[in-house]
């Protein structure tokens, strides 16, 4: 018997807005503007979402996968990648001094190499350790590469061979030289206060923006946790890279120390 009623009730409604064109526009209008306010919801959504993307690769970083990964706040990424270029340009100018002067007399050829040693075990034992307390400037010279470049430079060549040698050697010791300068340089670089406060400021504004912007709770707290962990990943990958000659994440001289056991082989 309810059901009747029922049925009779809204069969008596649809006739009542079938009857009134004026009723009828009213629902039709209503049902525009809440469309409408829904639409305009959505895009406002998707704005923020935007934004928030946004926000999350200029706190985190850019690219197509971990290789391209970079910060754009600090990037200590490329001064680690420095370091390592460094390190390997003055091991292998080395390497190439020590093979050349294969071609020079035998007293000239025993004291180079004694002097690439000398620097190498001076480069492993002394300048590292204080690279890795940043107390490395370019005031401290390199006395055995600069004996060794005007010992080469003093040598009278008798014939092209050794012509030939001492141009290249020259040119090793230049480029030896250099990538030292440059490991140096590398080793006072280090991420800023400032750098740090925007890089945390901006984890802060993001996480705030994830609240205000998410209504559910759950999906709110579930959000927030993925970010947060995201951003403290990349504080933690910051701060081991931001000294490429500190801690365990660092560069060595194990390429320099090639070029001692090579020589060595050589040299029986």
């Amino acid at each position: 018997m309810s059901d009747n009623f029922a049925a009779k009730g809204i069969l008596s409604g649809a006739r009542c807005v079938g009857s009134n064109p004026g009723l009828e526009a009213t629902y039709t209008e209503r049902d525009s503007i809440a469309s409408e306010n829904l639409e305009n919801r959505s895009k406002s959504c998707n704005r923020l979402d935007l934004q928030l993307h946004s926000r999350l690769e200029t706190v985190i970083g850019r690219g197509d996968g971990w290789r391209n990964y970079r910060p754009q706040i600090c990037d200590p990424w490329s001064d680690f990648e420095g370091a390592k270029v460094a390190v390997a340009t003055e091991a292998s100018a080395l390497r190439g001094v020590v093979l050349l002067a294969g071609s020079l007399p035998a007293e000239q050829q025993t004291r180079l190499r004694s002097l690439i040693e000398r620097h190498i075990e001076n480069a492993v034992h002394q300048e590292w350790p204080a690279m890795a307390q940043q107390n490395l400037t370019l005031t401290a010279l390199p006395a055995a590469l600069i004996e060794a470049l005007q010992d080469t430079l003093a040598l009278k060549p008798s014939d092209d061979g050794q012509r030939t040698a001492q141009r290249e050697i020259v040119s090793a010791l230049h480029a030896a030289l250099d990538a030292r300068r440059q490991r140096i340089i590398i080793s006072q670089s280090t991420v800023s206060s400032v750098k740090w406060t925007g890089l945390l400021l901006q984890a802060l504004c993001t996480l705030i923006a994830i609240a205000i912007h998410s209504d559910n709770r759950l999906t709110c707290g579930m959000a927030l946790t993925l970010f947060a962990t995201g951003i403290a990943l990349s504080v933690l990958l910051i701060a081991s890279y931001s000294r490429p000659f500190t801690g365990e994440i660092s560069v060595g001289p194990e390429l320099l120390k090639q070029v001692i056991t090579s020589e060595a082989t050589f040299s029986r």
